[in-house]
């Protein structure tokens, strides 16, 4: 069944809708991004007897909100959705400091090009597809809240279905939402946006493999530089776009210059190894004056910085390194792989302290994806990382999350509860989860052919390089390959 859209017209009048509890669990991208267009169709007058709320376990975002975050093509056509013009407008304009071109140029440690989709001497890329495109991730949150009825240091505990038989006549049929501290609140339709861990996946199928999703044998890495663009001009093949290097012992390093924007000043300058000083001073060190101007200066979303993403074999013990373990690895394997020797220190002397997360990849496997709306009479479903794992290779996880958010909520909205033209929700459900899951299983193929590519090692990395420098010699038949390194 095609998505219904939000342009359909209403059926019933306002003032004869019932209202319409929804609770969405998780206020991440996929959870945000599935309130804020409901709100918004209210505007229209649609869906104006929703009650949304969006209840997020976390007192303040994590870490990851340091992060930028990756937009491709179909994740930017989804937010035209979600966002009005205005909105998306404001997006673009605080984005504007890392919009590039997209270009992925991948080499070796040694910076023998093996493939790139940039036309020689032009800036414009080779291939006719949008390319990606990075944004803070907590501007883009920030656009997400406004209107939303956001709820945080709330956790969601488990959820029941109210059968006729056990209920009231007026809670039957619903689902009673339990936090922590013992409150509850019955609501019409629960949306599962809790992410990998999902607490609500687990209770409903404990015992079921789909109820955990496993842990890849790599750890993704991501931190800031500081360094100077023209420190590294010289020997980053494209300074526009994104710098792939892949080594031959299942390794990987992304690059990416995003500068700053016209009005905006360079990063100030910082004490070399600033990082790796503060971490041998102990846990309780204080960061010297340059290391505080740096993070001052990224305060701004327009602020320009390297970058940096690392794929590699997990060491044993990960969970338990400290940020300078960390570097101390990074730097190991670098030299190891035998790294331009500007690269080296640039990280090794400008990645700035507090940058560094490191996180275990994880993947619900192609092939895997469950029926949940199955459960609680039809009225629970799941978006996001809650529903598919997808590892975080070319942006695909966040526009499968924002394409999960879009349709769910045409679905909603066309549903005869929102006084669509359409039926019950639990009976759009299932078409809506099947739909998803055809998408993200082809999200999970591409990354998980992507992954095998850049993380080969030994003889399969010097396979892997013919390819590319087959690629990049025979570009116009290269074009159905697009999808390794978007």
């Amino acid at each position: 069944m095609a998505s219904p859209t939000t342009t359909d017209a209403p059926t019933s009048s306002p003032a004869s809708l019932k209202a319409f509890k929804i609770v969405i669990v998780g206020g991440g991208i996929a959870g945000l991004a599935l309130a804020h267009m409901l709100e918004g169709a209210k505007s229209g007058k649609r869906g104006s007897n929703l009650l949304i709320t969006v209840y997020e376990q976390r007192a303040e975002d994590t870490s990851f909100v340091k992060y930028p975050l990756q937009l491709s093509e179909d994740a930017r056509t989804a937010l035209k959705s979600i966002l009005s013009v205005q909105e998306y407008n404001n997006l673009v304009a605080a984005s504007d400091y890392g919009i590039t071109h997209g270009g992925v140029s991948i080499h070796t440690p040694q910076l023998t090009r093996l493939y790139s989709d940039k036309a020689t001497g032009d800036d414009q890329p080779n291939r006719n597809h949008a390319l990606p495109q990075f944004t803070h991730r907590w501007v883009l949150k920030d656009i997400l809240k406004q209107g939303v009825n956001l709820v945080r240091g709330k956790r969601v505990v488990r959820t029941r279905h109210e059968a006729a038989s056990e209920g009231t006549e007026v809670h039957a049929g619903k689902i009673r939402v339990v936090f922590d501290d013992g409150s509850h609140e019955l609501a019409d339709l629960v949306v599962g946006a809790d992410g990998v861990g999902s607490v609500i996946r687990a209770q409903l199928s404990p015992s079921s493999d789909a109820a955990r999703f496993p842990l890849l044998p790599y750890v993704v890495l991501q931190f800031k530089l500081a360094a100077p663009f023209e420190s590294l001009a010289h020997i980053l093949p494209d300074m526009n776009g994104i710098n792939q290097f892949v080594g031959t012992k299942s390794t990987s390093l992304t690059l990416v210059p995003l500068h700053s924007a016209e009005g905006s000043s360079p990063l100030p300058a910082m004490t070399p190894r600033a990082a790796l000083i503060q971490s041998e001073q102990g846990p309780f060190a204080e960061a010297d004056a340059s290391v505080l101007a740096v993070k001052k200066a990224l305060e701004d979303p327009k602020a320009g910085y390297i970058f940096a993403k690392a794929i590699i074999p997990c060491p044993s013990g990960w969970e338990d390194f400290t940020e300078g373990a960390w570097i101390d690895k990074i730097l190991e394997i670098l030299r190891s792989e035998g790294y331009a020797n500007e690269i080296v220190t640039a990280v090794e002397d400008d990645l700035i302290p507090g940058t560094l997360g490191a996180w275990g990849i994880v993947s619900s496997g192609v092939g895997k994806s469950a029926p949940w709306t199955e459960h609680a009479g039809g009225r629970m479903v799941f978006i996001g990382d809650a529903m598919h794992a997808i590892p975080p290779i070319g942006g695909h996880g966040c526009a499968a999350a924002l394409r999960d958010a879009a349709e769910l909520a045409d679905t909603i909205l066309y549903s005869s509860e929102a006084g669509g033209r359409g039926t019950k929700i639990e009976s759009l459900l299932p078409s809506f989860q099947k739909e998803m899951i055809i998408r993200s299983e082809t999200y999970l193929k591409e990354v998980t052919q992507q992954l095998n590519a850049i993380m080969a090692s030994g003889i399969n990395a010097y396979v892997k390089r013919g390819v590319w420098g087959a690629m990049d010699l025979y570009a116009p038949i290269a074009g159905w390959m697009s999808g390794l390194t978007r």
